[in-house]
């Protein structure tokens, strides 16, 4: 199955910093990725990172790639 994922980085759990928080939120998207094998994938080969943390970059993507199936969004709440 393929996906891609989400990251907030304006979340801020309340003792942590943003880095910190960013951490915690990969480190649990990839756990459930894992877990329910899931392969992250990148939209656009220039993108840097496996994670989208612009839903509005996120949204472009998919519709310059209109003939990409994807079976899941995974966003940390």
């Amino acid at each position: 199955m393929k996906g891609i994922y989400i990251i907030n980085e304006l979340w801020q759990a309340e003792d942590l910093t943003r880095e910190q928080s960013i951490e915690v939120q990969k480190h649990a998207l990839q756990t459930y990725l894992n877990e329910h094998h899931i392969s992250a994938i990148k939209l656009n080969p220039l993108q840097i990172k496996d994670y989208y943390t612009i839903p509005h970059a996120l949204l472009y993507d998919l519709k310059q790639h209109s003939g990409v199936h994807l079976d899941y969004l995974v966003i940390f709440s």
